[in-house]
């Protein structure tokens, strides 16, 4: 378990040292199977970076100010998070034991293909850190995505959210309670969502839930919740966990593969889409294909073979 002052630095220190200041990323195996000039290659637009991002986030526009100006989804970030996340008892994301080299970077593309999609901007992955409709919402905008199902413990948050210093808006409410609604690279939606990472990383649901937009100020933070998403799934799903439907191994599925990986994160919205098809849902599952097989190019491993699922016609949760 990760305290709060272990992971979160303290308020008044540099949000562009805050990225690197989290773990010491030096022997991690997750460096042999991608390097911060692979990552990079991949994600040359990302948040924070690209100049196509720069020119559409500026001082001209309300919602903007000046933290958001860092690279949030840094390589360093990353291996950070992965080590973080290996702390509080998942060790295995991209290292399987018994798993091939090839097999390890086929989950590791599956997960940056699936993150690229749910933050990109056409085929720019790691765009976005947030859903537009409230990262840029107006003043008094109503909280979201604030269900907790049964879970009697996850109090929600009740304080209301104000503009950040910087912004068109400052001094005026963004919303009037917390809002669970997408943030970070798998865009963690929900207050039973944001309760349980935040239990499984502190010890204690609260810390999120009264604080969602840590998961943006903390980079790290935000990509440990993606790892941490991956990695399980609620008990009535584990069957879906998407680090075992990538293996053919240790998927408990009639299929393994990428296909299935979408329909644990975005099943409802996405089954039965068919690469290069003509619909809408054709094309989202087609986009998240490209981004897998663009990952898997740059790693030199082969995709879409050996039985693997890669769209979601056919299948289901």
């Amino acid at each position: 378990m990760i305290s709060c002052c272990q992971l979160l630095a303290c308020e008044n220190i540099s949000l562009r040292i805050t990225i690197v200041s989290f773990a010491s990323y030096t022997d991690h195996p997750i460096k042999q199977l991608i390097s911060k000039q692979d990552w990079d290659k991949l994600f040359p637009e990302r948040w924070g970076v690209g100049k196509a991002w720069k020119k559409e986030y500026n001082p001209s526009q309300p919602w903007y100010y000046p933290r958001m100006d860092v690279d949030y989804y840094a390589y360093e970030v990353f291996i950070a998070a992965v080590e973080r996340i290996a702390k509080i008892g998942f060790p295995n994301f991209a290292n399987e034991p018994g798993a091939s080299e090839d097999d390890q970077k086929r989950e590791l593309c599956a997960f940056l293909a699936n993150i690229a999609h749910e933050t990109g901007s056409d085929m720019n992955g790691l765009y976005y850190r947030e859903e537009l409709g409230y990262e840029r919402a107006g003043p008094n905008s109503s909280p979201a995505y604030n269900s907790v199902g049964n879970e009697v413990q996850f109090k929600l948050g009740k304080s209301k959210v104000m503009f950040r210093p910087g912004t068109q808006n400052k001094g005026k409410v963004r919303f009037t309670s917390a809002s669970y609604h997408g943030r970070g690279p798998l865009q963690l939606s929900w207050g039973y969502n944001y309760g349980y990472f935040s239990k499984a990383m502190f010890g204690d649901p609260q810390v999120l839930l009264k604080h969602p937009d840590k998961l943006l100020t903390y980079p790290v933070l935000g990509m440990s919740a993606a790892i941490w998403f991956w990695m399980t799934q609620p008990n009535w799903r584990q069957t879906h966990v998407p680090h075992n439907v990538i293996y053919k191994s240790l998927s408990k599925l009639n299929t393994w593969g990428f296909g299935n990986t979408i329909m644990a994160i975005n099943g409802a919205i996405e089954s039965g889409g068919r690469e290069n098809g003509g619909s809408e849902r054709d094309k989202k599952v087609t986009r998240r294909i490209k981004h897998y097989r663009k990952c898997a190019s740059y790693l030199k491993i082969s995709v879409g073979e050996d039985g693997e699922k890669l769209d979601t016609v056919g299948l289901s949760n």
